[in-house]
């Protein structure tokens, strides 16, 4: 019964194919004007999109706390790692922006070169490397400085700032 259903299916798929005469007609792409067209923010927008996830990765990290052995370091590089390319996917998620300084390139630069450093970091903490570990936090601090020198420059407001964690709350929802 199951062979039958399988010649039968077959058949079907192979009447479907070929024996007809219509010309081929090439796939191509076609644009529907439905389909939503990529704008250009202003810098006012822009800022009001990514200054709130600044904020939240800026809190994220700040909230990271390492321990003495060298997996804890590791789990605390690839931590922020992680966060911070959720931020530059925010950040490179936006449509394009105002940028007639340059500072916002620098700024999303700034954020990939955050990151590279931290899966570098994971990669030493991992191998024991504790001198390359401490060595790449020198340059991940410079790599910080940069950036948020440049969001500076754009004129952003958290992310611009040192990160800092969120204050714990009381069930109420006052700060502890």
């Amino acid at each position: 019964m199951a062979s039958a259903a399988a010649v039968a299916a077959a058949a079907l798929i192979a009447a479907g194919c070929g024996g007809s005469d219509d010309p081929v007609e090439p796939i191509g792409t076609t644009t529907d004007a439905t389909e939503p067209q990529a704008t250009t923010l202003s810098k006012r927008e822009l800022i009001n999109e990514l200054d709130p996830r600044c904020a939240e990765a800026g809190a994220a990290i700040a909230g990271l706390s390492s321990g003495p052995s060298g997996d804890d370091l590791a789990l605390l590089a690839s931590q922020e790692e992680q966060i911070t390319r959720g931020l530059l996917r925010s950040a490179n998620g936006l449509a394009t922006a105002e940028d007639p300084s340059g500072a916002l390139d620098r700024f999303i630069s700034g954020l990939r070169k955050q990151a590279s450093i931290d899966a570098q970091r994971t990669e030493a903490a991992q191998s024991g490397d504790t001198v390359a570990y401490d060595a790449l936090g020198g340059e991940l601090a410079q790599a910080k400085a940069d950036t948020r020198l440049a969001a500076e420059e754009y004129g952003f407001q958290d992310c611009g700032q040192e990160a800092t964690a969120i204050a714990p709350t009381t069930p109420d929802g006052g700060a502890t």
